[in-house]
């Protein structure tokens, strides 16, 4: 797990997966031997480029975006990638 902490994060102890912010869940998913272990039969690319969408639109929300709430399609979006699983072969 402290492969994928971020490097410029000295302080901060990771010695199991809750230890990890969501970006590094992003980080550890991209690394391919990881990702395999994982045994999923969708596009790694494609699943973390919507995980880091996912991360973003977290962050705005935990982070109090200053341009105002989340836009309804971005809520959906969160709420559609909450049931990926449904889309697994």
């Amino acid at each position: 797990m402290a492969q994928a902490k971020d490097p410029a994060d000295s302080r901060r102890e990771v010695s199991r997966v809750s230890d990890l912010t969501f970006g590094e869940y992003v980080r550890l998913l991209e690394n391919p031997d990881r990702w395999t272990k994982l045994g999923l039969s969708i596009d790694r690319s494609v699943f973390i480029g919507q995980l880091e969408k996912v991360r973003s639109i977290r962050n705005d929300v935990m982070h109090f975006d200053p341009d105002g709430p989340v836009p309804d399609d971005s809520r959906d979006f969160v709420t559609l990638f909450g049931s990926w699983k449904s889309f697994v072969a």
